[in-house]
């Protein structure tokens, strides 16, 4: 169990903002000005449970579902997916001012679950060792602090828990196991993994394009190169779902504008975005940490102050 209290004020605007220029992440289409009132606040504690079985909202001493609910649980997805936490959680959150009376209740709310919520990034590793060491723990918990292992790069670990994971379950592969074996130098590994990922995804674009990037890897441009091509030739040129995939296949190649023209696509059309959710840590877009247009890109997503990843696989 995890826990993290944090406080934030509300705000009155003096010029505000009107719509949004990306919906999912809700940026804000403008800037605004506006007064936060420090006499008033929203107080929210998150809490972290493996024995919750899914997430909660209590406002104001009031257990709330529906709408408030999804958006808090959407939030919580990306804090998640950010700190390697993941379980489900318990919101508590309460306002010492009326809620719902135009004093941006919404606005401190998620501004303090957003402190409580990302507040244990440091605790990665420590969290995901006791989720792995947990008896009975659930197959999807499992796979996410696995996968927390790979994105602080500890790639054997991350190997490791997923075999584990494996004997007692399905044989699933998720696609940074791919990559995590190709981390390691482990070509054949790589095929392997990739052979368990394909499995039963012959419809979508997905396993050609994780195809390439280990034909990248191996040294073998040209068949990387040709799966890729393909791949977009199938869809007039552009891939829509599998976009993502698409630059991880050129920043294999080294093709690293050709992979920022995928990256900014699929960001600008929001057709894969959901791959994008952990951009800023994920070691699969190491490579490309120091192209500006890369670097621009995690501004646009409000992501430019996440802390570099410790190491690198830009090997050039």
């Amino acid at each position: 169990m995890y826990t993290a209290t944090a406080v934030a004020h509300p705000n009155i605007a003096f010029i505000k903002y009107w719509g949004n220029k990306d919906p999912h992440l809700r940026l804000p289409a403008n800037g605004s000005i506006s007064m936060n009132l420090g006499g008033l606040e929203s107080r929210t504690r998150v809490t972290f449970d493996a024995a919750l079985g899914a997430d909660s909202l209590v406002l104001d001493g009031r257990k709330l579902n529906g709408e408030p609910l999804q958006r808090v649980s959407a939030f919580l997805d990306i804090a998640r997916a950010r700190s390697g936490v993941p379980h489900f959680a318990k919101v508590e959150s309460a306002n010492n001012f009326p809620t719902g009376t135009g004093i941006a209740s919404s606005a401190s709310g998620f501004a303090a679950l957003t402190l409580a919520g990302l507040g244990r990034d440091s605790e990665a590793r420590t969290q995901a060792e006791r989720v792995l060491a947990t008896p009975g723990e659930s197959n999807f918990a499992s796979m996410q602090a696995a996968r927390a292992l790979y994105t602080i790069r500890d790639f054997d670990e991350a190997l490791a828990a997923l075999q584990t994971i494996r004997e007692h379950g399905p044989g699933y592969a998720p696609a940074w196991s791919v990559f995590a074996e190709l981390q390691r130098d482990s070509v054949d590994r790589a095929f392997a993994e990739y052979r368990i990922f394909a499995d039963g995804r012959t419809s979508t674009p997905y396993p050609p394009l994780l195809l390439a990037c280990v034909y990248a890897r191996s040294g073998d441009a040209g068949r990387a190169r040709a799966l890729v091509e393909a791949a977009e030739a199938e869809q007039d040129g552009r891939i829509e779902d599998g976009s993502s995939f698409a630059a991880l296949a050129y920043t294999a190649l080294r093709e690293f504008d050709l992979a920022m023209d995928r990256l900014e696509w699929t960001y600008e059309s929001k057709s894969d975005v959901s791959m994008l959710v952990t951009i800023a840590t994920d070691p699969r877009y190491d490579p490309l940490r120091d192209e500006p247009r890369f670097q621009a890109l995690l501004a646009r997503m409000n992501l430019a102050d996440v802390p570099r990843p410790v190491s690198s696989i830009r090997d050039d």
